[in-house]
């Protein structure tokens, strides 16, 4: 299993003087009735010049889905920047959507104002990108074009990031970043049957999948995680890195039955940043995966990574 770059990439680019001018960044994508939908996660610029984060909406017909061509919403950004002094008033991020009782629920990384991007992390290995900050939160809608938020309390409290939420038996599974004992990061998860409420206390939270080891690809951190079930099998992409807490260079596989036990696969990493000095040679972060029937091959499967988007303000190797 490889992922290889497509020929028109990047597919969002930034646009200047727009709400996504500095970053274009961590897609997330959905088939809601006729259409599939991606919810990206875009930087942008207050009027005094200060950055904010926001996320914004794009469509494609479900009958002329090619994972490249897409439209953008014209009431974009669909969910922004909160309140001063509440939890995500420097913006929402890495959206996770879902449909629930006819709604549709967007879970998020949010961001307090004062995002210590510069700050030494715990283990003394660079940006720390703000783990102090950060915590997951919810935001609600009909219809998918405008999401408000529920409550005025994260879901999961600092520091979390970084959510994956799917139903599954019943139940609402959240897998979800957080800080680990060496200054990186592991993927927890936490169950409910209830999608408004989650128990994140250690009596309901566990913790699922680990970074690699010494000397691995994955050594520091696994994050991002975005999983898709096929042939009875749930797959997971995650993003790793053997230097940073954050800013994963590579992309790997884990298998799973049960949501809980991950087995790596042995071909890992399955996909690497780019080179120095071309587009995406920071860091990647979402591996989002959608199968698609191709009509065209008969029952051939393929599947695109789309949201390989890095931030061009962030430089360090």
């Amino acid at each position: 299993m490889n992922f290889h770059r497509h020929a028109e990439n990047p597919i969002f680019p930034l646009v200047a003087d727009s709400w996504r001018c500095d970053v274009s960044a961590n897609a997330d994508v959905l088939l809601y009735q006729d259409e599939w939908r991606l919810y990206l996660r875009g930087n942008g610029r207050d009027l005094d010049g200060g950055h904010n984060a926001s996320i914004g909406l794009f469509t494609c017909p479900q009958d002329s889905f090619d994972g490249v061509t897409w439209q953008e919403y014209a009431g974009n950004p669909v969910l922004t920047q909160g309140e001063p002094g509440s939890i995500d008033d420097f913006g929402p991020l890495d959206p996770s959507v879902l449909v629930a009782d006819d709604q549709l629920l967007m879970y998020y990384t949010a961001v307090r104002q004062g995002n210590p991007l510069n700050e030494q992390s715990p283990s003394g290995r660079g940006s720390s990108w703000g783990h102090a900050t950060k915590s997951v939160a919810l935001a609600v809608s009909d219809d998918g074009l405008i999401f408000q938020r529920r409550g005025d309390d994260a879901v999961v409290p600092h520091f979390a990031a970084a959510p994956e939420v799917l139903s599954w038996n019943d139940e609402y599974w959240m897998f979800y970043s957080a800080l680990n004992e060496i200054g990186g990061t592991d993927i927890h998860l936490i169950r409910s049957t209830d999608p408004f409420r989650f128990d994140s206390s250690d009596a309901f939270s566990r913790r699922v999948f680990s970074p690699g080891g010494e000397g691995s690809w994955d050594a520091i951190c696994v994050t991002t995680p975005r999983i898709f079930r096929d042939n009875d099998l749930w797959y997971m992409v995650y993003a790793g890195s053997n230097v940073h807490e954050d800013t994963p260079w590579c992309f790997g596989v884990a298998a799973s039955r049960d949501l809980v036990h991950w087995t790596r696969y042995p071909g890992n990493p399955v996909f690497e940043r780019g080179n120095e000095g071309e587009w995406d040679d920071c860091g990647i972060w979402y591996g989002t995966t959608v199968k698609v029937e191709d009509t065209i091959m008969t029952d051939s499967i393929r599947y695109t990574v789309v949201g390989l988007l890095q931030d061009p303000s962030r430089t360090n190797r």
